[in-house]
């Protein structure tokens, strides 16, 4: 913070926060309009191609033995051996 005494120190003062308060709003004024620019591309989204039956997942695993055992392997394994058996066996037979 700078202190001054004489009347012409204090005009000198005043004349550079002018000036750097001219140069901040520019700045502010310039980097407001850069966001308000619209993109200049427009995008074309392809239609979606989902099958048309809405009864069927698409997101379904149809084999799941072989997905327990891709994925979990002997983790899946240990978890398991000693459960009874014919409880719990969503995973098909491991």
């Amino acid at each position: 913070m700078k202190v001054v005494y004489t009347y012409d120190d204090r005009m000198a003062l005043i004349k550079e926060v002018h000036t750097r308060r001219n140069k901040i709003q520019s700045i502010k004024n310039k980097s407001k309009n850069l966001m308000t620019k619209k993109p200049s591309i427009k995008r074309d989204f392809s239609e979606i191609t989902i099958a048309k039956n809405t009864q069927d997942n698409i997101n379904h695993y149809t084999d799941a033995s072989k997905y327990a055992k891709e994925y979990y392997g002997d983790i899946l394994h240990q978890t398991i051996k000693y459960d009874n058996p014919g409880v719990g066996e969503d995973w098909g037979d491991y």
